[in-house]
């Protein structure tokens, strides 16, 4: 199987001159959905064989899916804890975890999100709202 380079389409479908031309997949969503790779929005996603450059992602308004490594999956960024540290929260291994700039790890009380699945994104709406009454915040 050849490599292949997945990046999302953040403001419009993917079709003929909204992406660059080369791609080997595509995906258009039917509404504009959460994505966990990326942490954001997207309309899709195309799939090329080599990475794209830095102008095409500019110019075609793309984000690589740069987030889903070691089974890392980004839910929220630019999180900040009730005692101000700056991170992220990741899905590691069926566990939310805060990790911070330096890359250091701290599992989040499984209350949050106990006898959820994990694999719904409502799981994760309700669990921002429960973190945010305890002094969490969301930038």
């Amino acid at each position: 199987m050849p490599n292949r380079y997945r990046y999302y389409c953040l403001y419009r479908p993917a079709g003929p001159g909204s992406v660059p031309r080369g791609l080997i997949d595509l995906k258009n969503f039917d509404d504009k959905q959460f994505v966990p790779e990326i942490g954001k929005e997207a309309w899709g996603w195309v799939e090329y064989e080599k990475p794209l450059t830095d102008k095409e992602i500019r110019d075609y308004e793309l984000m690589e899916e740069t987030e889903m490594k070691n089974d890392k999956i980004c839910l929220f960024r630019n999180v900040y804890t009730p005692d101000k540290k700056y991170g992220a929260l990741f899905l590691i291994d069926n566990h939310v975890c805060f990790v911070d700039v330096a890359g250091n790890e701290e599992q989040l009380n499984d209350e949050y999100y106990d006898d959820a699945d994990v694999n719904e994104w409502s799981t994760f709406r309700f669990m921002k709202g429960s973190l945010i009454s305890d002094g969490w915040s969301f930038a």
